[in-house]
């Protein structure tokens, strides 16, 4: 089976393509809006700031639940007191933001405040492609995923809309404004000045006080994201859908669910989700890649692949999807894997407008808005791709 680097091929063919045909990066131009259909697209709300404030911890004996897993949670805990001198291995591969109080006692190969910095890097040297000018400028993406702190600094200039569907919670959730930092934050993402249009939706009900999956509430918010998309300018529409979820034939609303997404597909519109190889006849399959915490994230060959069977544990909690991934890939044998990079990020945090979170392990939730990303950079190059021409080449 072939395995393909995200971005590598697609840097060289598109660098190369606008290098023989225009110094200049094309950037869409707004043509018309369509009178017949009227939409009022906004910002509905400011969800609050999250706060994670988890009290004072006296003795490193406290943390001993923590210090037991892979990736010890430090968000918002005071450590002041504690002497963590001696704790290097854990501290590098532990989950930390911008609200973590540190001890003067640290490793000196571990300082958190650089640390966040690095990881800023969305790597694989997208960097270098924002400085010639290819940031995804002029490329809407859009988002369905939980409440997003909309004031972020890393977005909060370019989110367009903000609306929610069948969604209660009052604060920003960690999941929201970390994909869209993935996807378009000024310093964490791929396309570091693409705009945005958000909703927020729970893909579930509480059912007698448990939790049942119901992705017929997906559905609406993306038959949602059709209407918004066809009231905005021929030359500005929505190009790419990112949706770090997915679900299997058995759960509520898989149809409503797959035939939501194929419509929006008709609509031109790149919609990324678990389920790709439900909603295109390519089947498109991707796979995460792991990297150590203090690795180079420009330099390919610091990058491994996810091991298989940790990699589909991953998805196991959602109704148990991994079962029914492992049957569609081992039916559909596909010949390439788009490998993206899940590991060691800095993102934007919900608990405020300049905080930050380093997660040490990413999962698939992280790929959903790297290839957001990465498609938006696509189609500013070449305003014409589709999906299925970018995949190859990527």
């Amino acid at each position: 089976m072939k395995r393909k680097l995200a971005i590598v091929l697609l840097v060289a063919v598109f660098v190369i393509n606008i290098t023989a045909c225009n110094n200049k990066v094309n950037s869409k131009e707004k043509i018309s809006t369509n009178d017949n259909v009227k939409e009022e697209v906004k910002i509905e709300r400011f969800p609050y700031m999250a706060d994670f404030g988890r009290g004072s911890i006296n003795n490193i004996e406290e943390l001993k639940d923590e210090w037991g897993k892979n990736s010890s949670d430090l968000r918002g805990y005071d450590l002041e007191k504690l002497d963590l001198s001696g704790e290097k291995d854990k501290l590098l591969n532990s989950v930390f933001d911008s609200k973590t109080k540190w001890p003067g006692k640290l490793p000196e190969e571990f300082n958190p405040e650089s640390f966040l910095e690095f990881h800023k890097n969305p790597g694989l040297e997208i960097k270098k492609l924002h400085e010639r000018g290819i940031t995804g400028k002029g490329i809407n993406i859009a988002f369905i995923d939980y409440s997003l702190l909309v004031n972020h600094e890393e977005y909060h200039d370019r989110v367009k809309m903000y609306e929610e569907v069948h969604y209660e919670p009052e604060e920003a959730q960690m999941h929201a404004p970390a994909v869209a930092s993935i996807a378009a934050g000024k310093n964490t993402g791929v396309a570091s000045e693409a705009d945005l249009y958000f909703i927020a939706c729970e893909n579930y009900n509480f059912v007698n006080s448990e939790m049942e999956l119901d992705f017929s509430w997906t559905a609406k918010a993306i038959e949602r994201i059709i209407e918004v998309n066809k009231s905005l300018p021929k030359g500005d529409k929505i190009r790419v859908l990112s949706i770090s979820a997915g679900c299997k034939p058995e759960s509520k609303g898989y149809n409503e669910f797959i035939e939501a997404v194929k419509k929006a597909i008709k609509e031109n519109i790149f919609v990324i989700t678990v389920n790709m190889f439900d909603t295109y006849e390519d089947k498109f399959y991707f796979h995460g890649l792991d990297i150590d915490s203090l690795a180079d994230k420009d330099d390919i060959s610091n990058y491994k692949v996810t091991e298989w069977k940790k990699w589909v544990s991953k998805i196991e909690h959602i109704d148990e999807l991994n079962k029914y991934y492992e049957e569609k890939f081992n039916m559909d044998k596909p010949e390439e894997l788009l490998l993206i990079p899940i590991d060691s990020k800095t993102v934007a945090s919900p608990t405020g407008e300049k905080d930050y979170v380093f997660y040490r392990e990413g999962g698939w939730s992280w790929c959903m808005p790297y290839l957001a990303g990465l498609y938006a950079l696509a189609c500013q190059v070449k305003p014409d791709i589709t999906p299925e021409e970018f995949w190859k080449q990527a």
